[in-house]
C-alpha cells in the first residue's frame, strides 16, 4: 500500500510549472508492471503546459480544485468529481482556474513513455 504523505514527490515535472506529481503505483514503486497512477497537485498559476506522449493513454479525475483542461482541439472547465480521457499520442494539457490547487488522479497506460 502507499500513500501521498510516503511517497517523494517528483517536483515540476518536465512542461507541469508549478506542479508537484506523486506516483503512488508504477513500475518504480511496485504494484504494477504497466500502469501508473499518480496524485498530482498544480498550484495557483500553474500548469501542464501542451504536450503529448506517443504511447500513453490517460485518465484524469479532479479531486479538488477547478482547472481548464484542452484536449486535442477541445478545451473545457473541469471540477472536482469530473474526469476524461485522453487518448495516445493527442496534444493535452490543463490549468488551474482559481487561486485553489488543482488536485488531480492521473493514471497513465503504459507507465513508462516519452513526453513531447
Amino acid at each position: 500500500m502507499k500513500n501521498q504523505e510516503n511517497v517523494e514527490p517528483v517536483a515540476e515535472p518536465p512542461k507541469h510549472p508549478e506542479t508537484d506529481s506523486w506516483p503512488l503505483i508504477s513500475p518504480d514503486t511496485g504494484g504494477s508492471e504497466n500502469i501508473m497512477f499518480q496524485i498530482s497537485e498544480t498550484r495557483p498559476g500553474g500548469a501542464a503546459l501542451s504536450h503529448r506522449h506517443p504511447n500513453r493513454e490517460h485518465v484524469f479525475y479532479v479531486l479538488s480544485g477547478h482547472g481548464t483542461a484542452t484536449v486535442g482541439d477541445e478545451s473545457f472547465d473541469v471540477d472536482p468529481g469530473d474526469a476524461y480521457y485522453v487518448p495516445k499520442d493527442v496534444e493535452h494539457g490543463i490549468k488551474s482556474r482559481t487561486r485553489e490547487t488543482l488536485k488531480l488522479i492521473v493514471v497513465f497506460f503504459p507507465a513508462e513513455g516519452e513526453l513531447i
